[in-house]
């Protein structure tokens, strides 16, 4: 993008505006604090708070098509260097900033080899000073609230994308290929409900590998879609029609390949992050947050996995990226399943951890 707006060009001044109502589902409270701020001369608009992101665009006429990603959770190593005031550490974090750019740069090229170079929005990765403050670095990491110091900026790893008309308009047909980590759900842990944990296993293990011989084709697939139900829509709706099915089977298999073959996982969680959306050609597949969360792989799975076979609890980093890992395998798996897609993701020796090991480890996460 050639002329960004002036958000990522130099430090923000505070302005005194009227707090607008924050978006639905964002916490008032940091919406205030992003918002104020932002100088009212651009008139931004704080979206959204993801997993990993802050979400802005602007109202002006220039930057109108464009929605700006600020990767706070990478960006924090650096602006914790920059509160320290070791100018070292600083630019060590920079320099690590820098290779986090290139190698989202070289995914998102991998990404459109496998599945178009449309999938993905026309995006640009920036290495930008965005404005900090106390209130934000408490909302956004309440752990750290010992060591935040004033500061007026630091630099963030920020991600410009055109915005694409059919993933934001309302009465575009768009349909969403993700599901959220069922062990998010607690009625996995509760010791009463038996049927949850059932379904669970049996899911896991059709998933992962394992398969379940003890069940029927229909009943293989009604565990997948109890495990995760954010895949009954899509379902029902390629039910009736074979133009979506066959997309949906073909983005199947290629999910699977693009895995298998890169060990890169996509980001299968998040609501809209992969999706088929019609338009007068027919479906389209577009991947406006696909890429994984930090630089997990595969690989990462696999040492989790030998950790396991060996008795060993995970830490609590290795045990939040196998989370994020093995969900992107079972959703592309559960997808190619359930559209009888012939293509699968194996991981090397993953059937021979059960399932019950998976659900007490990532019970840690949830029910912190």
């Amino acid at each position: 993008m050639k002329n960004p707006p002036e958000l990522f060009k130099k430090p923000f001044v505070k302005a005194k505006k009227a707090f607008k109502p924050a978006p639905d589902n964002l916490p008032p409270v940091l919406f205030r604090a992003v918002n104020g701020l932002l100088p009212d001369k651009h008139e931004p608009r704080f979206l959204a708070r993801g997993g990993e992101h802050l979400v802005f665009d602007f109202e002006d006429p220039k930057h109108r098509g464009i929605v700006y990603k600020v990767n706070y959770q990478e960006s924090m190593p650096a602006i914790r260097a920059k509160m320290s005031g070791d100018p070292e550490r600083l630019k060590k974090e920079v320099a690590g900033l820098k290779e986090k750019i290139a190698q989202r740069r070289e995914i998102t090229a991998q990404i459109r080899r496998y599945f178009g170079y449309n999938a993905v929005p026309a995006q640009q990765y920036q290495l930008r000073e965005v404005p900090v403050s106390r209130e934000i670095i408490h909302q956004l990491r309440p752990n750290l609230a010992s060591e935040v110091k004033d500061i007026e900026s630091a630099p963030a790893l920020v991600l410009a994308q055109r915005k694409k008309e059919s993933l934001t308009d309302p009465a575009a047909q768009r349909i969403s290929l993700t599901s959220y980590y069922p062990e998010a759900s607690g009625r996995f842990y509760r010791t009463q409900d038996i049927m949850a944990r059932v379904d669970y296993d049996a899911a896991h293990d059709i998933l992962a590998g394992k398969g379940r011989s003890d069940l029927s084709s229909e009943a293989q697939r009604e565990a997948v879609l109890r495990a995760y139900p954010a895949l009954w829509p899509l379902m029902q709706e390629a039910k009736y029609d074979p133009a979506l099915f066959e997309k949906l089977r073909d983005t199947a298999g290629e999910m699977a390949h693009f895995i298998q073959d890169t060990g890169i996982p996509l980001e299968l969680a998040g609501k809209d992050n992969v999706v088929l959306v019609k338009d007068k050609k027919g479906w389209e597949l577009l991947m406006p947050d696909a890429l994984p969360l930090g630089d997990y792989s595969v690989i990462d799975l696999e040492i989790a996995i030998e950790r396991l076979k060996r008795g060993e609890e995970l830490t609590p980093r290795l045990r939040g990226v196998a989370l994020n890992v093995l969900n992107s395998v079972r959703v592309a798996n559960a997808l190619a399943l359930l559209t009888d897609a012939p293509e699968r993701v194996r991981v090397p020796e993953l059937e021979k951890i059960p399932a019950k090991t998976w659900r007490d480890e990532f019970k840690l996460i949830f029910e912190q």
